[in-house]
């Protein structure tokens, strides 16, 4: 639990200072390439948390690797500094913690929408629209594919789950049957 205050306590650091620059959303881009950078690479994590690197060894391949990815000297900063300060496995934290400050500061809220099959265009405008209609924010929507659904939709957002699967339904019904033996 601590570790995660830690993290929320660098996000709110940055995006007050993105905010004094007018700079919200290019710093969540900048922070997410960054986290790419250290999934795509294991070498790259095994270097800047190996204990027998030294902090200037660390800090000399990430700033020539975020150079590479265009990054600005904001987030070249505070990278540099988590590693200062042996904090640079939180790093995907911070980026998380960022974009919810993020999120609520200009009034939105992230929706995950999981389908049977492959949601149109049209289809997610209108659920966009039907869950900012409901939540009284900008809605940005992620969605994916579950094929074990059957049909319909689940949804989840502010914390909140509609399961309009068929799933759900027929789990529902088998639980009511199983009630009633």
């Amino acid at each position: 639990m601590r570790e995660i205050t830690i993290a929320e306590r660098y996000a709110i650091a940055l995006l007050e200072i993105a905010a004094e620059k007018d700079n919200l959303e290019p710093m969540g881009q900048e922070l997410d390439r960054v986290v790419k950078l250290f999934e795509q690479s294991s070498e790259l994590r095994t270097i800047i948390t190996h204990p027998r690197v030294s902090v200037e060894a660390r800090k000399r391949v990430l700033s020539e690797l975020m150079g590479r990815v265009t990054v600005g000297p904001t987030c070249q900063n505070i990278v540099k500094l988590l590693i200062d300060r042996k904090r640079i496995k939180l790093l995907a934290d911070v980026v998380t913690h960022y974009h919810k400050l993020v999120d609520v500061k200009l009034g939105r809220v992230r929706a995950e929408v999981t389908s049977a099959v492959k949601l149109s265009a049209d289809e997610l405008n209108k659920l966009k629209a039907a869950l900012g209609a409901h939540t009284g924010k900008e809605v940005l929507i992620s969605d994916a594919v579950d094929a074990s659904l059957i049909s319909g939709v689940i949804t989840r957002v502010d914390g909140l789950v509609i399961d309009g699967s068929l799933r759900a339904r027929l789990d529902g019904l088998g639980a009511s049957l199983r009630a009633a033996r």
